[in-house]
């Protein structure tokens, strides 16, 4: 008998211990593995896809998106809207993972940031402007990023609608209609968005409790970021740059779609509507590891949004834009700079476009009209034209393809 409850117990402790080593492997490798991918603050540059293109009218001058091929864009009124790669940056911080719903805080240190800051000239006011895109709020950017890893993870939804009209602009609401009751007010030309009004009851955007998402998850890797800033445009008058306004300029991103539409009988540019489409950060969206540092390499944010009824020295400024972000980290950027279309490899496409944009130069100051085939997502070294150091740089890396396994 009692030979019976030794081998009892035996048994009983036996099956303790291998539940113990059971509940150790899984719980184990969420709390104690060193996350190498949060807890850390990288540079993330522009890169070569990237672009930004608006629809406006200021005294009763209208322009709309795609107006550079005729001579009239803004910000770029003479040659296509992509922004030179590396000459925009910011610093992303990533926060602790939750262990359970496998969320990532993030934030952008506001002097972290360096925007849109470019010059063209105008044949419909004949006059040179600088538009730049600073950061005058004291408050950092924020985000939240999707990882699909956790005990009981979460998945965002992160698509945005909006509409805009001259009171400001907003969500729209459950019913898809704009001017509805159920439609809610995020910012105007002189209010800076709420962040409560973006993130709802629980602190994090795309949960279901806000008034991001289609009603349907997004994949993993999905995220919002939110960046406060101010547009600021300038006039050179013959001697000096003349501030022609300041005015909040959000940048509520998302790797979803964003989706904006101007809905507003007194402007001249009613009826506008842009959609864009984000992708996810990888490769973490492809269920690599969080705590590899391949994991957040690489992220498309987008925004459409509009600001009517601007005040400025010139009168009231009406403006719609969209913007079209490739993020890639600071160790990836010397990887990925001569991957001009943005799919991951180095190929015969982007040799066409380098060698096609070959003698190019840029519009800017003293030279109003940029070269016809003048390409910035094909300027790698940023100077301002397309030059043979620039075929150089994507024939050297011709035939690289980068993937997770790459060292």
């Amino acid at each position: 008998m009692e030979g019976g409850r030794k081998l009892y117990r035996k048994i009983f402790w036996l099956h303790v211990a291998a539940l113990s080593l059971i509940i150790a492997m899984l719980v184990l490798p969420y709390q104690w593995k060193p996350l190498r991918a949060e807890g850390q603050s990288h540079r993330y540059y522009v890169l070569d896809t990237s672009l930004t293109d608006s629809a406006g009218s200021l005294l009763e001058v209208v322009w709309l998106k795609g107006d550079w091929m005729y001579g009239s864009g803004c910000p770029f009124a003479t040659r296509a809207p992509y922004l030179t790669p590396t000459a925009m940056w910011l610093n992303i911080t990533f926060g602790d993972r939750d262990l359970v719903t496998g969320i990532v805080n993030l934030k952008v240190p506001r002097d972290s940031y360096k925007g849109l800051n470019h010059v063209f000239f105008s044949a419909d006011f004949n006059l040179y402007f600088k538009v730049e895109t600073v950061w005058t709020s004291s408050d950092n950017g924020v985000g939240w990023l999707f990882t699909g890893q956790g005990i009981n993870p979460i998945l965002g939804d992160v698509d945005i609608f909006t509409f805009s009209n001259k009171t400001g602009t907003y969500f729209l609401g459950p019913d898809r209609l704009p001017g509805t009751s159920d439609d809610v007010f995020i910012s105007s030309a002189t209010v800076p968005p709420d962040l409560t009004v973006l993130t709802g009851h629980d602190g994090i955007p795309g949960t279901g409790d806000d008034n991001f998402g289609d009603g349907t998850q997004d994949s993993a890797g999905s995220s919002v970021l939110y960046l406060p800033v101010t547009l600021r445009v300038s006039f050179w008058d013959g001697s000096s740059w003349v501030l022609l306004f300041e005015s909040p300029w959000p940048q509520i991103f998302v790797t979803g779609s964003a989706r904006n539409s101007v809905v507003e009988p007194n402007s001249l540019i009613n009826g506008t509507a842009n959609s864009e489409k984000g992708a996810p950060w990888g490769f973490v969206n492809i269920g690599w590891p969080w705590d590899d540092p391949k994991s957040n390499a690489f992220v498309r944010y987008v925004c459409a949004y509009s600001v009517l009824n601007v005040s400025t020295v010139m009168g009231p400024l009406d403006v719609h834009y969209i913007v079209d972000e490739y993020l890639v980290k600071e160790d990836y950027v010397q990887k990925l700079l001569a991957d001009i279309d943005g799919n991951l490899k180095v190929e015969i496409k982007d040799v066409a476009i380098v060698s096609k944009a070959f003698g190019g130069v840029d519009e800017g100051f003293g030279n109003p009209v940029a070269s016809p085939n003048f390409s910035a997502r094909a300027d790698v070294n940023a100077d301002s034209k397309n030059d043979i150091k620039d075929v150089a740089r994507v024939s050297r890396d011709f035939g690289k393809i980068f993937t997770p396994e790459d060292p």
